[in-house]
């Protein structure tokens, strides 16, 4: 048995008949039976019988949380909601010449794009990798995102020599939890990020772990917790980390692939 498991014995969304688990009221017994999780008929002293899963099912609620809302089910769905945060890296290098008007104008239409998404982004990071004056970018920053509740940063790059996704590792300590996607100035992120990603996180209950950009860096969105244990691009690129560990474990030759694309998001 893996060390992870869940029982649905005191679960408030455990289906009985009498003393005996039929199923589950969100559907998670069948999705992940469907996904290869050994799923293991218990009894206890009681004879009350019930499911316990290899896994751990992070819809599990007892009956003291429930007894607190009107509806369980819709708010158990926006608990689970994941969080994403966003990178915008701006400019090529801090000692490079640049059009300050022009990068300014294009952060205004990357943050535009931000606010136009459907749900709230946990907060907005600015990867100031250009020579546009730090208050200049604090202030399109609060200009633009004044009417969103969200919390923002900028962060200066210092060094012109790092890539893009070293960027993203210098600014990654203000990532907690949940996903961040990068986007550079200029670019929009797809409306529908967050209900692309929890629909697969939490309803299809798919492992997510990088999804590739579909413009360079653009649309990268990556798991915190996926990042942070492979110490993201440092030695080598995150995305060849993953790919690598997936090729040469036996978790790889399971056919779990933590990898996406946008289309894959989108189509399954």
């Amino acid at each position: 048995m893996n060390d992870l498991t869940t029982a649905c014995k005191d679960c408030v969304f455990a289906n009985y008949i009498g003393k005996t688990q039929t199923d589950c009221k969100l559907g998670r017994i069948e999705k992940f039976r469907a996904k290869g999780v050994d799923i293991i008929e218990a009894e206890d002293l009681e004879e009350n019988e019930f499911y316990v899963l290899e896994a751990w099912c992070n819809a599990y609620r007892e009956s003291d949380w429930a007894s607190e809302y009107e509806n369980p089910i819709e708010q158990v769905a926006n608990e689970l909601v994941t969080p994403l945060g966003f990178v915008v890296i701006l400019g090529e290098g801090a000692k490079k010449d640049c059009d300050k008007e022009a990068l300014l104008s294009d952060l205004e239409i990357t943050l535009d794009g931000i606010k136009e998404i459907d749900g709230t982004p946990s907060h907005v990071l600015i990867a100031n990798n250009s020579s546009v004056p730090h208050f200049d970018v604090i202030q399109k920053a609060q200009d633009c995102l004044e009417e969103l509740d969200v919390d923002f940063k900028i962060s200066n790059i210092l060094d012109d020599n790092l890539t893009e996704f070293e960027c993203v590792d210098l600014v990654f300590s203000n990532f907690k939890n949940g996903y961040y996607s990068v986007l550079k100035e200029g670019k929009t992120p797809r409306k529908d990020i967050i209900t692309l990603i929890n629909h697969k996180v939490n309803n299809e209950l798919d492992s997510v772990g990088y999804i590739k950009g579909d413009d360079g860096i653009n649309g990268t969105t990556v798991q915190c917790v996926m990042h942070k244990f492979l110490n993201g691009n440092l030695t080598n690129p995150l995305l060849s980390k993953i790919e690598a560990i997936q090729k040469d474990s036996d978790f790889g030759k399971s056919g779990m692939d933590v990898v996406r694309t946008w289309e894959q998001m989108e189509n399954g």
